[in-house]
């Protein structure tokens, strides 16, 4: 055996017996990989540009692919990539949707705001845009290109809230997203957050008093309240407002003088908010028991009287032409009226032609009087008794406002004396009686 066989059969020997075993001098790290540090969400961008750069692999793969594959299974391929490129596009195009910003400043500018007026009862401010609240987005039909976002916008006017749903489409424009249409969705919705306007209701009082009369079934062929109150003072006594129900009590004061006679009455009413056009609406309305009860308050107060004449059975006197008449109302309450009154009284026989005074004539003094109304006669007109006096007595008949004088006032003075007289030398008792009438006014 030569040198070269015998080193062969010592290699062929040692692969046989196997590997010389390895010690090793140190430990060896583990294959365990590290936890990946947390990262934020991925947004369109990233989806868009991780897309982008799996779409340029993937044609390098494919170049490769169709050099060891048939021509079915390359065109079968070729579509995927043309689909993903297309997703790679899409998500490209809408990483640049309008933000929540421009889709607010479109609303403002693109969105009609809702016409607003308070009608007969309501505050009329303009309403103005207070938010925007984004509810949806969504693409348009396929292949239109666009995009849709459904919002609502909520108005303003401080006392009266507005929500309105609508539905902004964008299109691309130079490769921008612009909002082509603003279109509202349904009607707006109202809601108020403060009661009725104080001034409205007093400027549509005769409104009011029209639902109350009939309130009172027992008016009916009287006067109506807003004839009656017509040209009336009106106040707002009270208003309660309650947000919950969407309603409102009022009170209103009503109070109309005219020159002898005064009305006043409260008018209690009720309103309700509508929802679906944002107007108060009268529910109801009750005048108090006593809207068509005439006062006399504005009799009260001094009034003087200036002669106009005397009617008497034979010849008259004129005693009282000169001194007058001055009467002074203190009262007037529940029909009745009471005073004092000043004048001369006719406390003697009667003449036998006219004279311009007497003996006899007596003047009273703050003579004390109560009146009580007489119906039947025109105008106010009160029959006022006047205390017996030693030279006899009398009576005062007041008339304020007569058919023939609407604004005018006049008084009748009629004293009573008892004297003793002749007929044929046979004495007898004979009455005299002297009606003196005035015209008054006030003081």
């Amino acid at each position: 055996m030569t040198e070269e066989q015998d080193q062969t059969s010592k290699t062929s020997t040692s692969e046989e017996t196997g590997p010389v075993p390895v010690h090793p001098t140190e430990a060896i790290p583990s294959a365990t990989e590290p936890e990946p540090a947390p990262s934020e969400p991925a947004s369109l961008h990233d989806v868009a540009a991780t897309t982008g750069s799996y779409a340029r692999g993937l044609m390098g793969r494919l170049s490769a692919f169709l050099s060891a594959h048939g021509l079915a299974t390359a065109i079968v391929a070729a579509l995927c990539v043309v689909a993903v490129l297309g997703m790679g596009a899409l998500a490209r195009t809408f990483s640049s949707l309008p933000d929540d910003a421009s889709v607010r400043r479109d609303v403002q500018s693109s969105l009609a705001v809702p016409a607003y007026s308070g009608g007969a009862y309501g505050h009329d401010e303009p309403l103005s845009l207070v938010d925007v609240r984004i509810d949806r987005r969504t693409r348009g039909a396929s292949g239109s290109g666009t995009y849709q976002v459904d919002v609502t916008a909520s108005y303003s006017n401080g006392m009266v809230d507005v929500s309105q749903e609508a539905t902004l489409t964008y299109g691309r424009t130079d490769g921008a997203w612009t909002c082509s249409e603003a279109t509202p969705k349904g009607s707006a919705l109202y809601a108020t957050t403060s009661g009725t306007d104080a001034e409205k209701l007093v400027a549509n009082a005769a409104g009011i008093l029209q639902r109350a009369d009939s309130s009172q079934p027992d008016a009916a062929g009287s006067v109506s309240l807003s004839r009656l109150y017509e040209g009336a003072d009106v106040s707002v006594v009270e208003q309660s407002f309650d947000a919950d129900a969407q309603t409102e009590a009022v009170t209103l004061h009503f109070s109309k003088a005219s020159t002898f006679t005064s009305y006043e009455c409260d008018v209690k009413a009720s309103f309700a908010f509508r929802p679906g056009n944002g107007l108060w609406e009268l529910t109801s309305a009750a005048a108090s028991g006593n809207a068509r009860e005439a006062t006399l308050s504005p009799l009260v107060g001094s009034w003087a009287g200036s002669f106009q004449g005397q009617v008497a059975a034979e010849g008259r006197c004129f005693g009282a032409k000169e001194a007058g008449l001055r009467v002074s109302i203190t009262s007037a309450d529940s029909g009745h009226i009471s005073g004092t009154l000043s004048v001369v009284a006719h406390f003697h026989g009667e003449p036998a032609s006219d004279q311009q005074g007497m003996e006899g004539d007596t003047q009273l003094t703050d003579v004390p009087f109560t009146g009580a109304p007489v119906s039947g006669e025109a105008g106010l007109s009160f029959l006022c008794t006047i205390p017996d006096d030693a030279g006899g007595g009398g009576e005062m008949n007041l008339v304020f406002g007569p058919a023939d004088d609407p604004d005018g006032a006049h008084a009748t003075i009629t004293t009573y004396h008892t004297y003793t007289t002749s007929f044929l030398f046979i004495p007898y008792e004979r009455e005299a009686i002297f009606s003196d009438t005035f015209a008054l006014t006030r003081e």
